[in-house]
């Protein structure tokens, strides 16, 4: 789909209207919120020492976010969000060049993106669940062949490929609605995924040791991904701009918007489960010292260090009597053991989940 020449005679109303402002104002604010985000997750994984794939490949999707935000900048000063007989005509073959690579950009940033979801959810499953485990694998890797053959049609669509933004080249081009369908197949995909990843880890959660209020909430976080779903239907209206030989760069303005807003969608609700480290950390502690902590210790700067001291021993001091308990069962099973005369069975049973999976 090589981009067409402007239309003869005069332009039409509205013409020179450029979205490029709103498009690099979009990106630029989801990206640093994006990068608040994913730096507050690493701080998180840090603190409980438990970085894993899923976070690097989380950083891996915000670098990509990043990368598009530049697209967008570098688009919008060449006035690719204008109306294409708008467009400057040294400055056509560029912009339909960053087109396809922002397409093609924001296709990695699903594949990287929807991987560090299900490698989160992996975490929480252990060496348990094989169904859905493999549930997950076909997930990560269909979305991984799909998004890669969308793009290498994207561009093999026309030959030689740079006829795609070259208009004085003379190729042989499909029709655009095959790969328009096809884009329209792998959005669709995408989404389903975004559905799975969203709805399975509730089988997963139910099977846990935990609390019913940990375990709703876990389920309620690690479904935010319906978030991104939502945004992936509404840019699968917007693929049949994909078709437009006419006016690309303005018909596709509302696809690369909703495509960066997936990506960001994916980002934030992929980042929000490990961030219960934090919660529980600075906000859930400070709840301990509440109005009648204050009034017993005094309401000034001592009597809040006082009351968060006592709060703080009063964990300590739970531990600490769990272990002892467990130390002083297990001393009195091996003085039973050297006198011979055990015949009693000691069994410890610790009902606890495991910090990598309260903190996902």
């Amino acid at each position: 789909m090589s981009l067409p020449p402007p239309p003869p005679g005069p332009l039409p109303p509205h013409a020179n209207d450029d979205r490029g402002k709103a498009a690099v104002a979009v990106y630029w604010a989801q990206a640093a919120i994006a990068i608040i985000i994913v730096a507050l997750r690493f701080y998180a994984r840090i603190l409980i020492r438990s970085l894993g794939a899923d976070d690097w490949l989380m950083f891996s999707t915000l670098l990509i976010f990043i990368a598009m935000s530049i697209l967008i900048t570098y688009q919008s000063s060449l006035g690719g969000f204008k109306h294409i007989y708008s467009v400057t005509p040294a400055n056509l073959p560029e912009v339909g060049k960053v087109n396809y690579m922002l397409q093609a950009w924001g296709l990695f940033s699903f594949v990287t993106g929807k991987a560090a979801v299900g490698y989160l959810i992996l975490r929480v499953m252990g060496n348990r669940f094989v169904w859905q485990k493999w549930t997950i694998w076909v997930a990560i890797v269909l979305t991984l062949v799909l998004n890669s053959v969308n793009i290498v049609l994207t561009f093999v669509q026309c030959d030689p490929s740079r006829a795609l933004w070259q208009k004085d080249i003379k190729a042989k081009c499909w029709d655009p609605k095959v790969q328009a369908d096809f884009a329209f197949f792998v959005s669709a995909e995408n989404t389903f995924v975004d559905v799975v990843l969203a709805v399975l880890p509730v089988t997963i959660l139910w099977k846990l040791n935990m609390t019913f209020r940990n375990r709703m909430i876990l389920c309620i976080l690690l479904g935010l991904g319906l978030c991104a779903a939502i945004c992936g239907i509404v840019k699968m209206t917007y693929l049949g701009s994909l078709t437009a030989r006419s006016d690309i760069t303005w018909e596709t303005y509302n696809l690369v918007v909703w495509s960066g807003a997936e990506t960001f969608v994916i980002i934030i609700c992929g980042s929000v489960p490990p961030l219960k480290t934090l919660w529980s950390k600075y906000v859930s502690k400070s709840t301990l010292i509440g109005p009648d902590t204050r009034q017993r210790y005094g309401g000034g700067p001592d009597g809040e260090r006082m009351a968060a001291r006592m709060a703080s021993d009063k964990d300590s001091s739970f531990a600490s009597s769990k272990t002892g308990v467990s130390h002083v069962e297990s001393e009195h099973r091996k003085d039973c053991m050297k006198k011979g005369g055990a015949r009693e069975i000691h069994t410890v049973r610790d009902f606890e989940v495991s910090s990598a999976q309260m903190s996902v």
